[in-house]
This record gives C-alpha cells, structure tokens and sequence, in this order.
C-alpha cells in the first residue's frame, strides 16, 4: 500500500535527474565503512518516488555531480532508495 508522500518531495526533496528524467528527491550521504571499518567514507543515496522508472546502471545528476545506480530500494510504502556510486 502506498502512501501520500506528495508533502515529503515537495518539502524536503531536490531537483535531480535520472537517466536524463527531471525528479524530485531526498539526497542522504550517511557514513560508509569497508574493510572491517578501516576505510570510511561517505556512501550517497537519494529518495525518489516509487513510480520513478529506474535501473541499475542509469546516471543520477545531482547539483551538476554525476553517480550511477547501484541499488534499488523499494520500500512498499511509495519510495524507493537509490544507492549511488560516483561516476
């Protein structure tokens, strides 16, 4: 079941593109450990709406920074997370 997450895009999202599509999305770059925790970094994801037509592989423009999808999401309730990696 889907929810009405219209007032979560519209308040909290960005402009973005994925694979050349103008949508609307949440950015989050939570910290990222590999190696047992030996590495760290940031690991970029974005929130999109479920209905956004996407794919492993597709190029993701935020804020004129290109990423490409590594995972998809989908959570049931209508949003989807993306797992990005720095093209």
């Amino acid at each position: 079941m889907w929810l009405d997450n219209a007032a979560f895009f519209s308040d909290f999202a960005i402009d973005l593109t994925v694979d050349g599509v103008a949508v609307r999305g949440v950015l989050d770059s939570p910290y990222a450990a590999a190696f047992g925790g030996m590495v760290g970094g940031s690991g970029p994801q974005v929130f999109v709406p479920s209905e956004t037509v996407v794919a492993r592989g597709d190029a993701v423009v935020i804020a004129g920074a290109s990423f490409t999808v590594v995972g998809i999401e989908p959570d049931g309730t209508g949003i989807t997370l993306l797992r990005l990696d720095e093209a």
